[in-house]
């Protein structure tokens, strides 16, 4: 009757390493197995470290000291649903509010600042992922879809995205003699444009988790009769008796999703792109099947 949850090292991160079979970012998300778990937030913020100490702007003295793993971590694992510059500011500025109050220092600015040397940091870790999230914007900026539509592998569930411009109407309402005004907005058939490319990365990345969810599911129900599953978007969990069984079908789909390598191709085919996806490395997805990191 014990539940028992395995959660995945930025699941995100590690289908985006996955698609372009990348090795770095593979080995640091678990992809490959090791005697030890990686540690991408604390290679993160080591590779930050490095930056810091060879730039000789002034904030990067502030930040030296500051620098841990926590402070890079939301940044890092959100880095594959499309968190913008403006975006790992103002987690860095939730992060570090309070040691930087021994500092007579504007926080904006210092969080600006750190921000941008914060995504050079996380770049250089996932490459393959960085490339692939390029990739899917002049994807989207191709297609000649007005709302974008795909199909994800093994499940072929489809997906629409659908983001609208809105209208919006002012209506003037009177309780007594005091005028009360209302903004009404309504979606219009006109797709608003940044939202499609700006959403498109972590929607498909969403969606092949949810494909990852169900045929694992769909094959422990089917093929082990397990029948009780606890499940928060990566983290899968069942009775102690059956993760055995969890263990060795989650990784058996998430290898049978990439197996054939053509998933950027295949989604590149779905949208109508032209442009020719990054080049595949040398990352042996296999290696999933033994990583005891890679869900634990």
């Amino acid at each position: 009757h014990l539940p028992v949850n395995m959660d995945g090292t930025c699941n995100g991160l590690q289908h985006l390493s996955a698609m372009l079979k990348d090795e770095v970012g593979g080995k640091a998300v678990n992809l490959l197995d090791s005697n030890e778990p990686q540690d991408i937030y604390g290679e993160v913020a080591e590779k930050l470290s490095k930056i810091l100490e060879a730039d000789t702007n002034p904030l990067s003295e502030v930040w030296k000291p500051i620098v841990n793993r926590k402070l890079v971590k939301t940044g890092t694992m959100t880095t594959p649903y499309g968190v913008s510059e403006y975006g790992l500011k103002d987690q860095i500025l939730d992060q570090a509010k309070e040691s930087l109050d021994g500092y007579t220092v504007d926080k904006f600015r210092a969080s600006v600042y750190l921000a941008d040397r914060l995504g050079e940091a996380i770049k250089s870790v996932v490459v393959g992922a960085k490339n692939t999230m390029d990739w899917f914007d002049t994807l989207v900026e191709e297609s000649d879809q007005l709302f974008l539509k795909w199909r994800t592998p093994l499940t072929d569930f489809p997906v629409i995205q659908s983001y609208q411009k809105t209208k919006k109407k002012r209506i003037n309402l009177f309780i007594g003699s005091q005028r009360v005004q209302l903004h009404l907005h309504k979606k219009t058939d006109v797709p608003a444009e940044g939202k499609q490319k700006s959403g498109f990365s972590p929607n498909f990345v969403h969606s092949i988790d949810a494909c990852m969810l169900m045929e694992t599911l769909v094959r422990l129900f089917n093929e082990r009769n397990v029948r009780e599953f606890s499940l928060i978007h990566d983290s899968y969990g069942t009775h102690a008796n059956y993760i055995e069984d969890l263990h060795e079908i989650l990784r058996q789909v998430f290898v049978d999703i990439y197996k054939n390598g053509d998933i950027l191709q295949s989604i590149k085919s779905q949208l109508g792109g032209t442009t020719e996806p990054p080049k595949l490395g040398e990352l042996d997805l296999k290696e999933v099947l033994i990583s005891k990191y890679f869900f634990h």
